[in-house]
């Protein structure tokens, strides 16, 4: 016999049927597909019911969505622009709230291309059919802008956000993917802060110069042809081989050698080989502007005048460690990056940096020797000049000249040529012509070359000065008595604690 105590005890362990239905509605999902309503075997409709009531609830609820890229702002927000386009039609630009009121709509000059500009909205956004917003913004990521997507609509449009989202990841239209582009994030402590626009990279035009009109010695040529051109022309040998596609190469030489020359058939190569070529104005970002190859590899990336930052000195400042960790670090294992770096000035920079695993290889630029001046000459010449003129004496009166010399001793020439033409001859130069011209320019090619610098202290020069009047003083003392210094002058300061005296 069940007492009533006992069976008050029973009612309360047992399940009721609210107890039930809330179970099996919180152990179901409902998902949108296909064109029936299906229930588990087992489901009630009523429990079916408040499960879809349950769902409507919870549909209804507002969520927030956040979409990082690994895009650049105006690379997410013209990728933002096609797919709403691509999707809707047309997309309702809203005020973004502020302290003062609503902040209108904001519209961006993009530059999609070195002649094309387009107006890309930025800001906050009604879509067609969608209740809420999605909004734009920028995630900061080693000092570079990269684009952000965040959305606020009621839950039930979850799948459709996602869906645009989607469709931005999966745009391969990158702006500035195998362009030549420069770069030069502005600062961000200044007095004045930088608009978004001051971060775009913008495109440059690029001299289409061939590989084949950068002349060098033979020496020079076979380590630039091997060192950065291979590279960028054979990316899949390379890769199909385990070769690294990230090193550091440096240019040194004096001015006017053709460094700079040579990054622009850098730059042409890249465009050809679908290369992002990336001039950065200012090494101190380089480790920034990694961050902005990375995700358009393979890269190059390229520098001048290394020696006015990376300087030989006693201490290495968090700046040069910077860079030096940015090249050799563990971030930069695996990327496909060239660095191209010039200087003027090799001897000044820090050996820290000349080392391989920073530097792969140093390329020695100097000016032309007589067989490249061959070359250079031909070139220049073109078909004004017979192939059957023998150019050796040109060579050797021009060697070491630079290559701009050369060029103008070819157009003197032929400007030599048009003064002795008659009248309907074809315009030709001669070997002879280019000597002329060449001995012609000797004064001028005085004023081109190095001037000595003095490498003396300010201490060793005064001792110099004094030891010259001394050696006056001493040669005039002489005259009048007969006698003479103790030491001869050979224009070097006398050892320090050295006297001499006239008796």
């Amino acid at each position: 016999m069940v007492t009533r105590r006992e069976q008050s005890a029973r009612d309360v362990r047992r399940p009721t049927h609210k107890d039930e239905l809330n179970e099996q509605i919180r152990n179901i999902s409902i998902a949108r597909e296909g064109n029936k309503i299906i229930i588990p075997l087992d489901m009630p409709l009523e429990s079916a019911y408040e499960a879809i009531g349950k769902q409507m609830e919870e549909e209804e609820k507002t969520i927030n969505l956040n979409f990082d890229y690994e895009l650049t702002v105006p690379e997410g927000a013209l990728a933002l622009n096609r797919v709403l386009n691509e999707l809707y039609g047309f997309v309702e630009m809203m005020g973004v709230p502020g302290f003062f009121g609503d902040k209108p709509p904001e519209i961006l000059s993009v530059q999609v291309s070195r002649d094309r500009v387009e107006s890309i909205p930025w800001g906050k956004f009604g879509v067609p059919g969608i209740e809420g917003y999605i909004l734009t913004s920028v995630a900061w990521r080693n000092k570079v802008p990269y684009f952000k997507l965040t959305s606020s609509t009621p839950g039930k449009y979850k799948g459709e956000i996602n869906r645009i989202a989607d469709a931005i990841r999966q745009r391969k239209d990158s702006v500035y993917k195998g362009t030549a582009i420069r770069v030069l994030f502005p600062d961000m402590d200044a007095d004045d802060p930088p608009s978004m626009q001051d971060f775009f990279p913008k495109f440059i035009g690029i001299n289409k110069v061939h590989p084949d009109e950068v002349i060098f010695s033979d020496k020079v040529s076979e380590l630039v042809e091997t060192t950065l051109y291979t590279p960028i022309r054979q990316t899949a040998l390379c890769r199909e081989h385990n070769i690294p596609l990230k090193r550091g190469v440096l240019l040194e030489g004096p001015y006017g050698v053709g460094k700079t020359l040579t990054a622009s058939v850098v730059a042409n190569l890249c465009e050809e080989n679908g290369w992002t070529f990336i001039h950065m104005m200012n090494v101190k970002q380089l480790d920034t502007i990694y961050s902005l190859a990375r995700h358009h590899q393979p890269a190059v990336v390229f520098c001048e005048d290394l020696d006015e930052v990376l300087q030989e000195e006693d201490g290495r400042d968090e700046t040069i460690n910077k860079i030096l960790n940015s090249l050799s670090g563990i971030d930069s294992e695996g990327v496909e990056i060239l660095t191209i770096f010039t200087t003027n000035h090799v001897d000044d920079i820090t050996q820290a940096m000349l080392r391989p695993g920073r530097l792969d290889t140093v390329v020695p630029v100097r000016p032309p020797d007589a067989v490249a001046v061959q070359r250079l000459v031909r070139l220049y010449a073109a078909d004004k000049l017979p192939k059957k003129e023998d150019l050796t004496t040109v060579g050797t009166l021009l060697a070491g000249k630079l290559a701009s010399v050369v060029r103008e001793a070819v157009e003197r020439s032929k400007l030599s040529a048009v003064r002795r033409l008659a009248k309907g001859d074809p315009l030709f130069i001669t070997a002879h012509d280019i000597e002329i011209a060449a001995r012609g320019m000797e004064a001028h090619n005085k004023l081109l070359e190095p001037k000595e610098t003095e490498e003396r202290s300010e201490m060793e020069l005064a001792a110099v000065i004094l030891g010259d009047k001394l050696l006056q003083l001493g040669a005039m003392r002489g005259t009048s008595n007969g006698a003479s210094l103790g030491w001869e002058h050979t224009g070097e300061a006398p050892a320090l604690g050295a006297s001499s005296s006239a008796e």
